[in-house]
C-alpha cells in the first residue's frame, strides 16, 4: 500500500468503523451456528454430551475472536475520532524530505490489544451507555484475541480465569452500538 494511501485509512475513523461492523456480523454468524450444533432437548432430562461439543466448539472461538476484533476495530476508531493524538505513526523521510514509509506504532495504551487499556484511552468508560461498566467482561474478547483463539495456554501460567461468555457478549453489543456513528442494528439483527 502506497505510504499516503496509508497514512489516510489508518487516520480515517470510517474506515476502522466499517471494519468494525464486518467482524460484528461475522461473530453473530459464527455464534449463531455453534448454538445451532447443541441439541435441542427432547422434553426429557438429557444430558449435553456427543458429538455436537466439536461443533460447537469450532464456531464458539472463532466467534469470540471476531467479536474481540470489532470491539478493538471500534475502540480504535473512537480513539481516532476523539482522541487524535494519541494515534502514533513512525515515519521514514527520505533525502528530499518526502514520507518514504510509515508504520502504526499505537493508540494510547500499553498494550494495543487489551480491550479495558484501549477503553480508557478511548474514555469509552466515561460515556453514557458504559458507567459503571468494569473492564472485566472485555477479557474475555481480549483473551480471545491474544491467545485463545490460536494457543492452547495463554502467555504465563496464572492468565486464565473463568469469565461469562454470554454476559460478555451481551455487553460487547451495547458498547458496539454506543461506539458507532450510526446505528449497527442492520448487522446485529438476527437473521
Amino acid at each position: 500500500m502506497d505510504v499516503n494511501e496509508f497514512l489516510n485509512n489508518a487516520s480515517d475513523k470510517n474506515a476502522w468503523f466499517e471494519i468494525s461492523k464486518w467482524h460484528w456480523r461475522a461473530g453473530r454468524l459464527l455464534a449463531a451456528q455453534s448454538m445451532e450444533s447443541i441439541p435441542q432437548p427432547t422434553g426429557t432430562v438429557q444430558r449435553l454430551d456427543g458429538d455436537w461439543l466439536p461443533d460447537y466448539v469450532a464456531y464458539a472461538v472463532p466467534a469470540h475472536l471476531m467479536y474481540g476484533y470489532a470491539l478493538e476495530t471500534a475502540i480504535k476508531a473512537t480513539i481516532i475520532q476523539d482522541h487524535p493524538q494519541k494515534v502514533e505513526f513512525e515515519v521514514s523521510i527520505n533525502g528530499s524530505s518526502n514520507i518514504k514509509n510509515a508504520k502504526l506504532k499505537g493508540f494510547g495504551a500499553k498494550n494495543w490489544h487489551d480491550l479495558g487499556q484501549l477503553a480508557g484511552a478511548a474514555g469509552v468508560f466515561e460515556m453514557d451507555f458504559a458507567q459503571h461498566s468494569d473492564d472485566k467482561w472485555l477479557r474475555v474478547f481480549t483473551d480471545a484475541i491474544v491467545w485463545r483463539s490460536k494457543y492452547p495456554v495463554p502467555k504465563r501460567s496464572g492468565d486464565e480465569e473463568k469469565r461469562e461468555s454470554l454476559y460478555a457478549i451481551k455487553n460487547a453489543e451495547k458498547w458496539l452500538q454506543g461506539l458507532h456513528p450510526e446505528p449497527i442494528e442492520q448487522l446485529t439483527a438476527e437473521d
